[in-house]
């Protein structure tokens, strides 16, 4: 039993920090490109903006 405690904590332990921390980069990262394509959307579409802009003035 006691092995098992000793196991968990060398093995368990830094193995579920690891798990943790790669999950929240992902997270990050995935947010990241979320905005990065919110952007681009909006550049692709900022010249219609303009030129309907443009019309109404």
């Amino acid at each position: 039993m006691e092995a098992l405690s000793y196991f968990v904590t060398v093995i368990g332990l830094p193995f579920a920090l690891w798990v943790f921390i790669v999950e929240r980069r992902t997270e990050r990262l995935n947010e990241e490109e979320k905005v990065y394509l919110q952007l681009a959307g909006d550049y692709k579409n900022f010249p219609s903006w303009c030129s309907s802009i443009r019309i109404l003035a």
